[in-house]
């Protein structure tokens, strides 16, 4: 490429940023003529490219590089040039993560920071009095005192901008382009009169494009590996151009782990175009027709001697039978007692009176305390004798009425089922085969069974010259057998798993059993309230002022005391002795001992106490004369044991489980039946589909290659044809997207018309050409009966030949070029170059591809001299005649050789022309075979392509058997003929 050649890299920054492929335009200057009036009526002046100069390049935009360019960018052409490429690549690599590289608005010189920062806010429309205020303010002195602060930010900006363009990586955090045009329009005011800026025009200055001068440099940035480490910096003063280290990396989609693995990882697009290259060359079409069928080797000999009877019998039975049984037996027992009791119901009493004195009194009293109130029992007795002697326990459980009420229930319950799956889905078949007759073969019989070839005459035809393209595209198949695919719609059932019956807890049972279905579910005995008693232990008189009393205390079932608290004690002492004392005992230990004090109130006792059932407790008294206590023992609730209860929960859950462990087993059986079925059907589906019709298949083949054609011309895979919208309101429904319906057009109209498709020619290459992973998948891919067809589905590579057609060359480079359609107006021609009528691609698409000529043919009968049978004569034409003098026009032998040996076509069928002359004033035409049409009749006529070298035949194997029978044959002449 010429160094003085530029390169428009027009809004880069946005480009690279989205991650979109760069294409770095030559500037060809067009001159366009475009009227003012309809776009229906514009019309395009096209004319051929031009050399500018350099003025007309400083028209065009901001060109870098001009002068003064720095060291680096030398190094780099010259890099370029010895086409070093791994030392280049990474010296534009190192740069961009190098500290010199200014990265960041900071690293900016402070003096230009400031009116940078000025328009990157304001864009193009800051106010020219802010400019003047800024200049004035001394900015231009500071920045341009030392004249190298601008040649050394414009070199650092444009070395940055030309490395981000060519590798693809964008590092700064600013736009470049943009910094680089407010440098220059730095520049310019502080070195013209500030006075004279008042017209200055902001909008159409930023508008230029950023020209990028790359001299001779000619990359493309997909060559350019993406995963260089950009995150290790290097240091100003380092130099790395030597650095045996580095290596070119390539990208690697398949996995390192195990290569011989298809990788399933969904990747993203893939974005970087192909180099297409185009070039002139002939059209050739190859034509081919069926000559005939003919056997080839035998497949196997069939032998029945005299007598034999030969029967083959083929019988296929399936047989499925479903068979479920549930059985359950329950059985119930229930026993309940129910009980009531009045106030103090369970009362002890225990008296022992002795009467010696005159006069006697006693008294006793008992309370209970607990959740639900208190309750108290008093009584009293007066009595006249000299002495008595009085001993009184009583002891109260019940609060006013107490109900109990206890139930026993007890189930048994047993469950059986019994399940039997035998399918009943009877397939039948039976196939017979029956050899000899019923009686035996009358005499020996032998038959051979060859396989069946098909031969194939083939014509070249020369279409003309044609811009052309030659593509290699890859595994031409691979997507239509994904499309081809279809995902099994059932469901597996999800398998049963096994219950832990650790995580039943009184807590959480109702939700553990809940997906089980279970009803009713037992519940679990409660844990009571805890509660207390309070006892009032008196004795009214103490005979000989000592003796032991014992008061008796039941404690509920359930129930453990735990603690006694002695609420007060009262005594007085038995005459004047000074020394009096009281023990009240409890279980195993001394609640209480005192022997001074009269009155003792809140002592408690619980050291160890653990008391259930019945009891008493023990007062023991010396020197007392009498004595009243009252006491409050306190009562816990026993832990509830609810292991038996945990253990019918567990044994309902498991038994669930059991049933559906069954229900799984009946479910996977049925999801495995018509995952088979659905792979037999989906076999005989795509069975179908490669054995349709060879001339089906082939234009599948046609269809698949196209598709990936344009896919690669393109550089684009169809993800943004979204003409139409699934739903629109009110109605929901389908509806068109104007905009994008035109833009998708203009797309479909280029592809459609710009090129040929109907002669697109390819060839198919072998399987290993494909990736490794898929070799396996292609060679057991489901055959064809289609040969052609067999090497589509096994092919790894295609190469593909597609003609431009005639008229649309500038419009396929321009799109090349730029990925634009429609050359530089962007609009499709409505006449001349670049336009296909309705009419002619109607023709082409029922593969009429004639020329219409003018006049008629006809073959005289009577003409004179007479014409032969494969002659015919030409009236009301002058293609043949030069009329270089019109007075006296000559027969054009030029003309004529143009169209000997060509296609022409009469009356629906095809000859040959091997010869134009004249004779005696008319244009005869000799045919390569007899005229078999009505004679003295004309016809409109129209010429094709022209044959190219001799026909020839070749053989394609066929799946189909042949019986040899009798010396017949198989047809050898095609079209048959029908009698």
């Amino acid at each position: 490429m010429p160094k003085d050649e530029i390169f428009v890299a027009n809004d880069l920054n946005s480009s690279l940023e989205t991650g979109t492929n760069i294409v770095f335009q030559q500037i060809l200057t067009f001159d366009f003529k475009r009227f003012k009036m309809s776009e229906v009526l514009n019309i395009t002046i096209v004319r051929s490219s031009q050399a500018i100069n350099e003025k007309q390049k400083e028209k065009l935009g901001f060109k870098t590089h001009k002068n003064q360019v720095s060291n680096r960018y030398q190094n780099w052409l010259e890099l370029n040039s010895k086409k070093n490429n791994d030392l280049f690549t990474k010296s534009l690599l190192d740069y961009l993560k190098s500290s010199d590289n200014i990265t960041t608005y900071e690293k900016l010189p402070s003096s230009f920071q400031t009116f940078f920062a000025l328009f990157v806010y304001e864009k193009d429309e800051v106010p020219i009095p802010l400019i003047k205020k800024l200049i004035h303010e001394k900015n231009c002195e500071s920045f341009f005192k030392d004249s190298k602060n601008y040649t050394t930010l414009k070199n650092s900006l444009e070395d940055q901008l030309l490395a981000s363009a060519i590798t693809g990586i964008y590092v700064a955090k600013f736009d470049i382009q943009y910094a680089l045009k407010v440098l220059e329009l730095f520049k310019k005011l502080c070195e013209s009169n500030i006075d004279k800026i008042e017209n200055l025009n902001l909008e159409k200055y930023f508008d230029k494009p950023m020209i990028l001068n790359i001299g001779n440099i000619i990359l493309n940035p997909c060559d350019f590996d993406n995963s260089y480490d950009m995150t290790t910096p290097i240091s100003s003063g380092s130099s790395s151009s030597n650095d045996s280290s580095y290596a070119s990396k390539t990208f690697n989609t398949t996995k390192a782990s195990n290569t011989c693995e298809k990788d399933e990882t969904c990747y993203e697009p893939d974005f970087c175009c192909g180099r297409v290259k185009t070039y002139i060359a002939d059209l050739f079409v190859i034509k081919d027709t069926t000559d005939c069928y003919r056997p080839s080797e035998i497949s196997h000999i069939e032998n029945i001697i005299e007598s034999e009877v030969r029967l083959r019998e083929h019988r296929h039975l399936q047989r499925e039978e479903l068979y479920t049984e549930d059985e359950t037996e329950t059985k119930k027992y229930n026993e309940k007692t129910h009980k009531s009791d009045e106030n103090y119901s369970l009362n002890t009493e225990v008296e022992r009176v002795i009467e010696q004195e005159l006069s006697l009194n006693a008294g006793a009293s008992y309370s209970q305390k607990s959740a639900n109130g208190l309750m108290e029992f008093s009584t009293n007795a007066d009595m006249s004798f000299n002495q008595s002697k009085s001993n009184a326990s009583s002891q109260a459980i019940e609060k006013s009425k107490n109900i109990i009420d206890n139930a026993i229930s007890k189930i048994e319950k047993n469950s059986r089922r019994l399940a039997t799956k035998k399918f009943i889905d009877e397939v039948e078949e039976t196939n017979k085969h029956s050899f000899g007759g019923e009686t035996g073969a009358k005499s020996d019989i032998s038959r051979q069974f060859y396989f069946v070839n098909q031969i194939k005459k083939a014509q070249a035809y020369n279409y003309g010259k044609r811009m052309m393209i030659d593509l290699f595209l890859p595994e031409p198949a691979t997507l239509y057998k994904e499309l081809m695919k279809r995902e099994f719609e059932g469901k597996k059932p999800d398998e049963v798993k096994n219950y832990d019956c650790s995580k039943i807890t009184t807590s959480n049972y109702l939700t553990e059993v809940s997906p089980y279905g279970i009803s009713p579910v037992p519940v679990p005995s409660e844990k009571k309230p805890d509660t207390s008693i309070t006892m009032t232990l008196s004795q009214t008189d103490v005979p000989n002022g000592e003796n032991d009393y014992r008061f008796p205390i039941e404690i509920p079932v359930g129930y453990t005391a735990t603690n006694i608290h002695l609420n007060q004690v009262h005594m007085n002492k038995k005459g004047h002795i000074r020394k009096h004392r009281i023990h009240i005992h409890y279980g195993s230990g001394l609640v209480f001992e005192n022997r001074t004090n009269n009155n003792i109130t809140d002592s408690e006792y619980d050291d160890g106490l653990s008391t259930t059932g019945a009891g008493e407790i023990l007062v023991r008294v010396d020197q007392v004369k009498n004595f009243r206590a009252i006491v409050t023992i306190t009562l816990k609730a026993d832990e509830v044991d609810n292991s038996s209860w945990k253990n019918d929960i567990c044994s309902l859950i498991q038994e669930k489980i059991k049933e559906q462990k069954q229900d799984y087993e009946l479910a996977l059986k049925s999801y495995h039946k018509d995952y088979e079925e659905f792979l037999y059907n989906e076999q005989e589906r795509i069975s179908r589909k490669y054995n349709r019709n060879p001339f089906v298949l082939s234009e599948v083949i046609k269809e698949q290659l196209k598709q990936a054609a344009i896919s690669y011309l393109s550089c684009q895979f169809y993800d943004d044809n979204n003409s139409m919208i699934n739903k629109v309101q009110p109605c929901c429904l389908p509806q068109m997207h104007f905009k994008n319906t035109d833009k998708n057009g203009d797309f479909i109209r280029f592809f459609e018309h710009a090129f040929e498709w109907k002669f697109l020619n390819y060839i198919l290459y072998p399987y290993f050409w494909a990736r490794k992973t898929i070799w396996r998948e292609n060679i057991q891919e489901e055959g064809s009966s289609s040969f052609l067809f067999s090497s589509f589905l096994e092919s790894g590579e295609a190469r593909v030949t597609i003609a431009v057609r005639p008229g649309f060359e500038y419009f396929v480079e321009y799109f090349l070029q730029t990925k634009k359609t429609w050359g530089a107006i962007g609009m499709p021609p409505l006449v001349g170059d670049g336009f296909l009528s309705m009419f002619q691609e109607l023709k082409e698409n029922k593969d009429n591809f004639n020329k219409d000529r003018l006049g008629k043919v006809i073959h005289l009968t009577n003409a004179q001299p007479p014409l032969n049978d494969n002659q015919i004569v030409l009236n009301d034409n002058f293609d043949y005649y030069d009329y270089t003098d019109p007075l006296n026009p000559i027969f054009d032998q030029n003309a004529a050789s143009v169209d000997r040996n060509r296609e022409i076509i009469i009356n629906c069928n095809t000859y040959k022309i091997t010869a134009i002359e004249e004779l005696n004033g008319v244009i005869v035409i000799t045919l390569d075979r007899d005229f078999n049409e009505d004679k003295d009749y004309e016809y409109l006529w129209g010429t094709g392509s022209l044959f190219e070298g001799a026909p020839w035949k070749y053989t394609i194997p066929t799946s189909l058997i042949w019986m040899r029978e009798n010396e017949r044959c198989l047809p050898c002449e095609f079209p048959i003929k029908c009698v």
